[in-house]
């Protein structure tokens, strides 16, 4: 029982049981710990009836699931998101035609550097060759080099966690 007292989330019942899944083999000290301090978070359910048919479908693609602390912010990021969602539209049509087929459906990487130049996202902190990363990480999916609305919004998030921690994770 002993071995557990560090861990405050262990009260001594626990830290008898996870000393007998120790000695049975069912468990390692690292897994009684890690089953006592996870932290469990149901994720947000948006309404899949929602009023805007393109957020609808554009909502469950975004891929946050590898960013720190998901899903405890993800409310918040899909309510600051669909607030924004018809300028954020308008901004990603207006960058993903900037290729003379016209097709404002995909975005490539020499679009996604004209938005953020013009949006004076980079700093000396985070350049643009840093943001390259986020850019591979919501396309590494679809396996191609452009991005879809899902995943420029994907981009955006994650420019944004990392543009406000450049060191994280350094």
């Amino acid at each position: 029982v002993d071995k557990y007292r560090a861990v405050k989330q262990i009260d001594p019942a626990g830290a008898t049981l996870g000393m007998l899944k120790n000695l049975l083999g069912e468990a390692s000290e690292e897994q009684v710990m890690d089953a006592a301090t996870y932290i469990k978070v149901d994720r947000f359910s948006a309404d899949p009836d929602g009023p805007d048919p393109t957020w609808n479908v554009t909502w469950p693609k975004i891929a946050l699931g590898s960013l720190p602390g998901f899903p405890l912010w993800e409310k918040e990021v899909h309510e600051a998101l669909f607030g924004n969602f018809d300028a954020l539209q308008a901004i990603f049509a207006t960058y993903a035609a900037g290729t003379f087929s016209g097709a404002a459906l995909e975005m490539d990487a020499d679009e996604l550097y004209d938005f953020v130049v013009e949006a004076n996202l980079a700093t000396k902190d985070y350049p643009f060759s840093t943001m390259v990363t986020q850019f591979k990480k919501a396309n590494a999916a679809s396996g191609d080099q452009t991005l879809t609305l899902d995943e420029f919004l994907t981009t955006v998030v994650r420019v944004s966690f990392f543009r406000c921690n450049p060191f994280y994770r350094l």
